[in-house]
C-alpha cells in the first residue's frame, strides 16, 4: 500500500539511509527491477518536457533480464529525487552510485527496514522483499486502470500471462467498476 511504501522510506530515513529511501522510491515508481536500477545511468533518465521517461536497457552495458529495451514514465513523485541524484554527474555516472551496485548491500539495507516494518504493520512479513516493489508498481498500475497491454510493455514483460498475475479483484475496485456496464 502506499502507506506501507512510506512506512519503508520513513524508516530508512530514520536509519539515516536516504539512499535505500532513494531505492525504494525508485522501484515502486517505476517497477524497474533491482538490477535495473543499480545499472541506471544519467544518460537514461530523459527529463523531456512532453514525455519524462526513464529508457531501460537497449544498450550493450545496460540490458534487460529479458533483454530488451523499454521506456517506463517519471512519476512526478521521483522527478526531484532523480534531479537530486544526476545533478553534477556525467552521463555515464550510475544514477545510484558505485555503492549501490551490489546487491547483497541493498538487500541486507532492505531487510534492515523491512524487519523493524513488520513490528509496526501486522500485514509487512518476511516475504517482503526489495523485488517487492516491482510487484507493487505492476498491482498499482492495474488498479488505477492502465491497459494490461501498457503495464506488460512498461514491466518488460514478454508474456501477458506475467502481467495478470498483477490484477488483484478488491473490493473497492468492484465497486467502482459497478457502474461501468
Amino acid at each position: 500500500t502506499p502507506e506501507q511504501v512510506t512506512l519503508l522510506t520513513n524508516l530508512a530515513c530514520e536509519r539515516g539511509d536516504f539512499e535505500l529511501a532513494d531505492l525504494i522510491r525508485a522501484g515502486v515508481y517505476t517497477g524497474a527491477r533491482q538490477a535495473e536500477l543499480r545499472k541506471l545511468k544519467v544518460r537514461d533518465v530523459d527529463f523531456r518536457p512532453q514525455q519524462p521517461v526513464i529508457h531501460i536497457g537497449g544498450t550493450p552495458d545496460s540490458v534487460t533480464k529479458a533483454k530488451n529495451y523499454r521506456q517506463v514514465g517519471i512519476n512526478d513523485k521521483i522527478v526531484e529525487m532523480l534531479q537530486r541524484r544526476m545533478h553534477g554527474k556525467d552521463a555515464m555516472d550510475l544514477v545510484f552510485g558505485e555503492v549501490w551496485y551490489n546487491r547483497q548491500i541493498i538487500n541486507r539495507h532492505f531487510n534492515k527496514v523491512r524487519d523493524k516494518a513488520i513490528r509496526l504493520d501486522p500485514y509487512i512479513d518476511e516475504s517482503y522483499v526489495f523485488h517487492t516493489l516491482r510487484h507493487t508498481y505492476g498491482t498499482w498500475q492495474i488498479a488505477a486502470g492502465a491497459p494490461l497491454m501498457h503495464v506488460k510493455a512498461a514491466m518488460g514483460h514478454k508474456r501477458v500471462e506475467t502481467t495478470e498475475r498483477y490484477v488483484h479483484n478488491t473490493q473497492d475496485a468492484v465497486l467502482s467498476t459497478a457502474n461501468n456496464i
